[in-house]
């Protein structure tokens, strides 16, 4: 491991987190309850130097529900890079929870 100086992505209360890269850009993928409330998506690049700096940030599938309630209705089970495409596996409308609660 190196140690490297970078902007980090933030999601206040990330449930599960994925990371990629495709040797220029690194790619994260967080599932927050709050700030934001959402499947995030976190693009940065990636200098020879070991800095990587953030390019955006952008909530790619928002949740109903006030911020920090813990039910979202989504599992996030994969996330990948597909050529020059970035892909994510999960499903939203869980079942066996009341989210009204």
């Amino acid at each position: 491991m190196t140690l490297i100086n970078s902007d980090m992505p933030y999601c206040s209360h990330s449930f599960n987190q994925f990371v990629v890269n495709d040797g220029s850009n690194v790619y994260f993928l967080d599932h927050g309850d709050a700030y934001d409330r959402g499947l995030i998506l976190s693009s940065f690049s990636a200098s020879s130097d070991g800095h990587i700096a953030q390019r955006s940030a952008v909530n790619i599938f928002p949740f109903m529900g006030p911020a920090g309630q813990n039910y979202t209705g989504c599992q996030v089970t994969g996330f990948s890079l597909a050529g020059d495409n970035l892909i994510t596996v999960g499903r939203s409308g869980l079942e066996g929870s009341d989210h009204r609660k």
